[in-house]
């Protein structure tokens, strides 16, 4: 599998620890940044280009994961955007904005290694 290259973004200093704890423990995924809000993830992103799947919470402060996957795509950034949340009631928006995945809180390890082997077999 070729490495997958993950942003976490998540203001929640816990939930982001927990989810890279759990990305970190899926073979091929690196960890190369993390943020606390969109803003920050939109800043990375710009001067760090070879993400390939961020991982975003919806509420976050300053810039949520939605109005952050909308300026995503406006920079036509290869990336494919995962919604990482404690909100089922955003799932539409998040699919509307062409999110590869969807994944609730409290984080499955299972369910977070599928979405990983799907974006690899994607970009394979």
């Amino acid at each position: 599998m070729k490495e997958i290259r993950v942003l976490v973004a998540d203001d929640e200093l816990p939930a982001r620890g927990e989810l890279k704890y759990e990305l970190s423990a899926i073979p091929g995924v690196k960890i190369v940044g993390e943020c606390a809000n969109g803003k920050e993830v939109l800043a990375f992103l710009r001067t760090h280009p070879n993400v390939d799947i961020p991982f975003l919470d919806i509420e976050m402060p300053l810039m949520n994961g939605l109005e952050c996957a909308k300026e995503i795509i406006r920079m036509d950034l290869p990336v494919k955007i995962v919604f990482a949340t404690g909100y089922s009631q955003f799932a539409v928006q998040a699919f509307e904005l062409e999110a590869f995945d969807y994944i609730l809180k409290p984080y499955d390890e299972a369910r977070i290694a599928r979405t990983i082997h799907r974006l690899a077999d994607s970009i394979a």
